[in-house]
């Protein structure tokens, strides 16, 4: 099994800081200037299952006090998802 955890860059606030060009690393969340790649809800699944690893669930955190609604998060994880993580396993 695996365990991995993605920052979304699809998640409404940072596509608003990008849209206000404010593109800026941080010392934490999803513009941490560790990241060396991003990834939005749809891609973070192409990169498992590119690397051979079947999806067995996905968990999506929504940060940001956005917890109150995970009605949200349910329908568009991919524009209320901060963090993504997927337990794959090996085929």
């Amino acid at each position: 099994e695996l365990i991995v955890t993605l920052p979304n860059i699809g998640h409404w606030r940072a596509r608003l800081k990008i849209i206000l060009g404010r593109f800026e690393y941080e010392d934490y969340g999803i513009f941490d200037r560790t990241h060396l790649r991003w990834f939005t809800y749809f891609t973070a699944q192409k990169l498992i299952t590119g690397a051979g690893l079947t999806i067995k669930k996905i968990l999506i955190d929504p940060a940001g006090g956005m917890k109150y609604c995970s009605w949200l998060v349910k329908y568009w994880p991919n524009l209320y998802a901060h963090q993504i993580c997927i337990y794959a396993t090996f085929h």
